[in-house]
């Protein structure tokens, strides 16, 4: 790590790319810097899904006849899976 100058293992959560390199692209003719991220066992588990207001999901559930309003309306502090039992619970599938 000191030959790379290299202080720390993970990166600030400010950056999005752990690496970045620059690559000749031999069809456009151009050198794009392009980030990449490593995911690793060094840090913490690496997470399925970083909320934020860019993470869209639909997703179909199927034979759901509760409430909705209800279901949107769980703010507990396992939120996401405490709504997802409740629609199971009311008859939604996927």
């Amino acid at each position: 790590m000191k030959e790379l100058l290299c202080t720390k293992v993970k990166a600030s959560n400010a950056k999005k790319a752990d690496l970045v390199a620059i690559i000749y692209d031999r069809i456009s003719k151009t050198m794009p810097m392009l980030g990449f991220s490593i995911k690793s066992m060094v840090g913490g588990a690496s997470t399925l899904l970083n909320p934020g207001k860019t993470t869209n999901f639909i997703y179909e559930v199927k034979g759901f006849v509760g409430s909705v309003a209800e279901v949107n309306a769980i703010q507990t502090k396992a939120q996401i899976r405490d709504r997802v039992r409740k629609i199971s619970e009311q008859g939604g599938s996927n």
